[in-house]
């Protein structure tokens, strides 16, 4: 059997460990983030990258990247809000920065979180983002204001993944311990509990 996979393009650039990646809806742009604390935001169409976001200088001042390597990204998946992104940083912070593409600094900080953020989620209308930590806790941001709506708690680990249900009536949580939760979001209320053996 031939091998028919192939390596199309590299994009190069960042420095250190790639940690998330997020496609836009048309899958033109991919936004990615890394353990340099930079995002770099990619042009898929000519192969490029268009700009790098030193989302660790808008949360740390400048300080040394390497210790505020970010974790996790994701797009805004409504159009005229698919042109916003949201991501998180490890070390001693506990915020995720909500970023447009067409600004180099972050338009709101959501900062509520008790140890570092590990994951963002844009709920399916564009007008939420989740958030999970080592905190053990979910919550769920207005990015109108910033406000916190929900906060999600029932993990005994660290949340390490996060997925809307397509009708975003329901978010999917999982973490470190192998537990995986679903919430519904109208009330908040955990509905199910999965756990891994």
């Amino acid at each position: 059997v031939k091998d028919t996979c192939e390596t199309f393009r590299l994009l190069l650039g960042h420095g250190g460990r790639i940690y998330g990646l997020a496609l836009s809806n048309n899958k033109q742009f991919l936004i990615s983030c890394a353990a340099d604390g930079t995002c770099r935001y990619w042009c898929l169409l000519t192969w490029t990258c268009l700009y790098v976001y030193e989302c660790h200088e808008a949360m740390l001042g400048g300080v040394s990247p390497f210790s505020h390597q970010l974790y996790s990204v994701d797009i805004s998946p409504v159009v005229p809000s698919g042109f916003y992104f949201a991501v998180c940083a490890g070390g001693d912070h506990s915020s995720a920065l909500l970023y447009s593409f067409a600004c180099p600094d972050p338009i709101r900080y959501l900062s509520k979180h008790l140890a570092t953020v590990t994951r963002v989620k844009f709920h399916p209308n564009g007008n939420y983002l989740a958030t999970g930590s080592w905190d053990r806790a979910i919550r769920i941001f207005d990015l109108a204001d910033g406000d916190i709506v929900r906060v999600l708690v029932g993990h005994k680990g660290i949340i390490t993944v996060l997925e809307f249900q397509p009708s975003g009536a329901a978010l999917i949580s999982g973490d470190d311990k192998g537990l995986v939760c679903v919430w519904d979001m109208e009330t908040g209320r955990m509905i199910a509990q999965l756990t891994h053996p």
